[in-house]
């Protein structure tokens, strides 16, 4: 089990997504995430205790461009990323949480992503490289509880902020 502060993208936003990413030349050894499990990790964090939304509410109506779709690891690549670019409040609020939460380490770097597909049994997995010109704007930010059974992964919403 995990705590993390996620970004979720809406329906429709998720059918965008899946525009841009899908036809791919998956081959059969890849597996698209579940629409009900994208999302975008903030951070990760340590505790519920004294957790607020308040500083995570800056990211509401900010807008997220991304600029590749790529696998990650080229030597065995278990998924296929939606990367950010670079957003300066994004990267303002997860240093924040990290340091609340003493998580952040010195080598360690933020690369905002969306998980869109992982490979079934790690073995013929293609590699796949595009860029792409895609945006939306942040309209859900959440904390979430993600749970690990075998190969499945499912979050629960514990807390959210959502423009109305």
């Amino acid at each position: 089990m995990s705590l993390s502060l996620v970004i979720l993208p809406t329906p429709s936003q998720i059918d965008e997504i899946n525009k841009h990413v899908f036809p791919l030349n998956f081959n059969s050894s890849w597996q698209k995430v579940s629409p009900v499990n994208m999302h975008l990790t903030i951070c990760q964090l340590d505790s519920l205790q004294d957790v607020s939304l308040d500083k995570a509410s800056m990211l509401l109506n900010e807008t997220l461009h991304f600029d590749q779709i790529k696998t990650v690891s080229w030597n065995n690549p278990k998924t296929v990323w939606l990367k950010a670019k670079s957003n300066p409040v994004l990267q303002k609020i997860s240093e924040e949480y990290h340091l609340l939460n003493d998580r952040r380490k010195s080598n360690q770097k933020f690369t905002p992503h969306i998980t869109v597909a992982r490979t079934k049994d790690g073995r013929n997995a293609n590699i796949i490289q595009r860029d792409i010109n895609f945006h939306f704007k942040i309209e859900r930010v959440a904390l979430i509880k993600s749970v690990y059974n075998r190969q499945v992964r499912n979050f629960n919403i514990l807390k959210e902020l959502y423009i109305h």
